[in-house]
């Protein structure tokens, strides 16, 4: 991704026009037990995909991820899959239900969608899993607000930590100083009591 996206970039940067698509990971972004290298690196690629986003768009850029499910190099192309040992006992029952749709036919059109000069979405990340197609994110919850003049305690964590834990009401930053912004109007509440 980094030594391939690089001249890509360059080279979409001189037109004014490009979209580039990384393949992440279900693995990366949920956990996949026996695949921690691969892991590391796919969600590093997720970095990587909303660095471009945001440098790409006054380019005319998109950069968007792709969590796709199938039966490529994992499957024996058949629809089945062929897992490390012990591994599926993890996975839910019934399976087999959506092993027809596990398939690369499945992944291939919300690669072409994302690709294409109609799409307007950039900065995304999507799954392509046995024909269920969905945005994947990433947020903050609300959470809980420390007192500015002392610092924490972990008994002070330990105490909040529902409210660091709900995610009924939460943020999805689109550039890290993003997260910034709802602490800063905490704190001017604060101050203005």
């Amino acid at each position: 991704g980094f030594y391939v996206g690089q001249p890509a970039f360059a080279a979409m940067k001189r037109n004014g026009y490009g979209r580039i698509l990384m393949t992440n990971s279900a693995s990366a972004f949920f956990g996949m037990p026996w695949q921690a290298n691969y892991a590391a690196a796919k969600l590093g690629l997720a970095g990587l995909v909303n660095v471009i986003a945001l440098e790409g768009a006054s380019h005319g850029i998109q950069a968007n991820g792709l969590l796709p499910t199938g039966s490529g190099r994992l499957g024996r192309g058949d629809g089945e899959m062929d897992w490390p040992a012990g591994l599926m006992e993890a996975a839910p029952p019934g399976m087999e239900l959506i092993a027809p749709c596990m398939r690369n036919e499945y992944v291939t059109p919300m690669v072409l969608w994302l690709v294409s000069e109609r799409c307007k979405t950039s900065h995304g990340f999507y799954s392509a899993t046995a024909g269920r197609f969905a945005k994947v994110f990433i947020g903050a919850t609300e959470g809980w607000l420390a007192d500015f003049e002392n610092p924490p305690m972990p008994e002070d964590i330990e105490r909040h930590m529902a409210e660091i834990d709900d995610i009924s009401r939460f943020a999805m930053p689109h550039i890290v100083f993003d997260e910034f912004e709802p602490i800063i109007a905490a704190q001017r509440a604060r101050l203005a009591k």
